[in-house]
């Protein structure tokens, strides 16, 4: 038995709910929209180590000309530790651009599961989702799952400029492993009507049992 289900029959009424129905054009809006988030939020997050690696490439690639041609030893001869320091670049090169390379490749797969559903045409107009959420814990009904958990069941909510996301742990983790038939459920904010009201809900709700992280811009949090 799933330690985390949640029996909604037992429950007072929900503080909110929200209904939704995609089009096929609208459900891609959506998957765009959620992974220009993750872009900008990665470079502004990792805007040094971006440029860290930019300077260290263009040291290495210098590193290579001889700017004296009677003279192939000039940078040696004239830059001090240069062996020690063209080492430290090199080893720190590989290392964050592995990072980026890591987290790029994580990008396209975060949204692939989503692209699945549009290229094999599950997306119906006549499909409705409907999330629910109460104090203890959420019911929500998708076209490809229907979840009924305690709040407890999340590892994070995250907001960013367009998306609500709510997300479980890993498949192999102690929590993980009673979610794993789950996927991460991401909603506009957009056709939230009252979306200051929702956020703050939620990030009392993650004092207690999951993390919260609002990912937005500085100017768009209105939350308090």
């Amino acid at each position: 038995m799933n330690p985390f289900h949640f029996d909604v029959t037992t429950q007072e009424q929900p503080f909110y709910k929200i209904d939704i129905q995609y089009t096929p054009s609208s459900y891609k809006e959506m998957i765009t929209d959620f992974k220009n988030n993750l872009i900008r939020n990665y470079k502004r997050k990792f805007k040094l180590i971006r440029w860290v690696v930019f300077i260290e490439l263009f040291l290495i690639a210098a590193s290579f000309i001889r700017f004296t041609f009677d003279d192939p030893q000039y940078f040696h001869k004239n830059i001090p530790y240069y062996h020690t320091i063209m080492q430290t670049v090199g080893i720190t090169f590989i290392i964050f651009g592995l990072f980026i390379l890591a987290f790029k490749i994580g990008l396209k797969g975060a949204v692939s599961l989503q692209e699945s559903y549009l290229s094999k045409g599950l997306i119906k107009e006549e499909d409705i989702n409907h999330y629910t959420f109460y104090s203890e814990g959420f019911v929500f009904n998708e076209f490809n799952q229907n979840m009924s958990l305690y709040w407890d069941a999340l590892h994070y909510v995250a907001v960013y400029d367009t998306s609500l996301v709510f997300a479980f742990c890993p498949p192999k983790t102690e929590k993980g492993k009673y979610t794993a038939e789950y996927d991460e459920v991401i909603i506009p904010l957009k056709l939230i009507q009252e979306k200051d009201y929702l956020i703050n809900a939620l990030k009392e709700l993650g004092k207690h049992h999951f993390d919260f992280e609002d990912q937005r811009k500085r100017g768009t949090k209105n939350v308090n």
